[in-house]
């Protein structure tokens, strides 16, 4: 008789035994369905998280990195141009783009007060001007219009020619439709901002009285004609609506005035040159300002990736990060749960020790059990070694019994451990979720400063209920392999281990 019909006669006539042992690798196999299963859903969960976020990133400087290095402060690489169009070749990168940062004054001006923003917090007093900032645009398919950051209520963006003009006095704008309203500005009107160098060489020069006329070193003025007028579109926040942070977030998009880059290039080669001039003919000064404008070789430049796939965030960031100069770091979207990703890696860590701690428990339990069966076995397997059965055989024989009714339990398993650990890894994922509550939703912030970044579309808050609806425990075709994989694996060392030390006996002991 050959080990096949022997190891199915073993299991027929045994009928208590392996109902017991069913029972057992049941349970053992429910627990262990639900490790898994909990495991996988805390992957998936993070994983869906992941793709609902807008695979946005920029590149910033590294802040914290530049506090934590202390005194004197370390050198900071330069945010380039030409850096931000080789990141934007890479293979992961779907559309990228970049702003030119400046900001020129008018006393002809008024800042518009959006709703919600206290009276006068943001309004120049006294003989100050109106600070305004431009962002700049590279492209005639503007990206805030594309990404859902502001919407063109009129006019139209800009051209070609228009982006590339060499024009150093005349250029044209885009303009939020409160800050029209506030100076009666309309399509094809024009507006004047100015561009000024003081003096340094007088005393005082930056005090309370440093916008008088003769405090100017030289001066220029640039015309904008208005070519077109957005609206922000408005974006759900669970931050404080009354903050100042807030309101300097709201302030700042409705005053924002769009430009082609060129035109923050001119100004700012003004600037410096007539800063460089200055101080040729004056000599020294003894300025806050002096070597900080002389370290600037650019303007300020604002970054903008959309990559393909947010999941290819940790790729995109390998591939980047030897290009990048000392304290210059990528900045993504992620940093909106940031709180919420550590919860996560909580409770990855919590599903990876409990589904060792049952596969540890399963092998324990099961090879004891094994063990004490072949032992009431011991004189059937000492016959057949007397008789010259080979031990692959014997082995082979015992391991059948085993693996059938193995899966015949653990395919009964499958469903009830996916139930508890649906029910359980929830209720774990819930309970942390709701200590983080309001707290962890953090839009993306005010690190991005003056590009105003904190306010786009491209951020996302999510409240711990949204993060709740991408929880994810469906049984996969990968979580099922995955589960038959582990627990076959495990009933047959749970098995192995027993008869090995059995047929390494010798027959006569066995069978005495």
């Amino acid at each position: 008789m050959n080990f096949y019909k022997r190891a199915v006669r073993s299991v027929t006539r045994r009928l208590g035994k392996t109902i017991v042992l069913l029972i057992i690798i049941f349970l053992l196999g429910s627990a262990l369905a639900g490790a898994i299963s909990a495991y996988q859903a805390v992957g998936n969960t993070e994983s869906n998280l992941r793709r609902n976020l807008p695979p946005f990133v920029t590149i910033q400087m590294d802040w914290d990195g530049i506090i934590d290095y202390g005194h004197p402060a370390p050198e900071v690489g330069d945010i380039t141009v030409d850096l931000i169009r080789e990141i934007g070749q890479l293979s992961y990168v779907y559309d990228f783009d970049f702003s030119l940062m400046d900001t020129l004054i008018s006393f002809d001006l008024d800042l518009y007060e959006p709703e919600g923003v206290r009276s006068g917090l943001f309004t120049p007093q006294g003989d100050f001007p109106g600070f305004f900032q431009l962002q700049g645009v590279e492209r005639e398919e503007v990206l805030f219009i594309e990404q859902g950051v502001i919407e063109l209520v009129e006019g139209r963006t800009f051209t070609s020619d228009e982006l590339n003009s060499t024009d150093d006095e005349r250029s044209v704008a885009i303009i939020s439709s409160g800050f029209a309203q506030t100076n009666n500005l309309s399509l094809h009107e024009t507006f004047t901002l100015e561009a000024r160098v003081l003096d340094e060489s007088i005393p005082g020069v930056f005090g309370p009285d440093m916008f008088e006329e003769e405090k100017i070193f030289v001066r220029t003025f640039y015309e904008f004609e208005v070519v077109g007028i957005y609206n922000p579109i408005e974006q759900e926040s669970t931050a404080d609506e009354n903050s100042i942070e807030a309101e300097m977030h709201k302030n700042s998009i409705f005053n924002r005035i769009y430009v082609p880059n060129q035109i923050i290039n001119t100004t700012f080669t003004f600037q410096v040159e007539g800063h460089a001039a200055m101080v040729e003919e004056v000599g020294f000064v003894d300025s806050p300002f002096s070597d900080y404008v002389f370290d600037i070789d650019e303007p300020e430049v604002v970054s903008f990736f959309v990559l393909n796939d947010p999941l290819e965030l940790d790729a995109f960031r390998e591939a980047v990060d030897p290009m990048l100069p000392e304290f210059i770091i990528i900045h993504d979207l992620l940093n909106t749960f940031e709180r919420i990703s550590t919860s996560m890696e909580t409770l990855q860590q919590v599903a990876g020790w409990v589904l060792w701690g049952t596969m540890g428990v399963t092998l324990l339990v099961l090879s004891l059990l094994i063990t004490l069966f072949l032992h009431d076995r011991r004189h059937e397997i000492g016959i057949y070694l007397a008789l010259g059965e080979k031990n692959s055989k014997i082995i082979s024989q015992i391991m059948l019994e085993v693996v059938a009714i193995a899966l015949l339990g653990m395919t009964l398993a499958v469903f009830s451990g996916y139930l508890i650990s649906s029910e359980i890894s929830q209720n774990m994922l819930h309970d942390e979720l709701a200590q983080q509550s309001h707290e962890s939703i953090i839009p993306m912030n005010a690190q991005l400063g003056r590009a105003g970044l904190s306010d786009m579309a491209f951020s996302r808050d999510m409240t711990h209920e949204e993060m709740l609806e991408q929880f994810d425990v469906s049984l996969t075709r990968l979580t099922i392999v995955i589960y038959y994989g582990v627990g076959i694996g495990v009933v047959a060392l749970s098995t192995l281990i027993p008869v090995i030390y059995i047929i390494k006996l010798n027959p006569k002991k066995v069978l005495l």
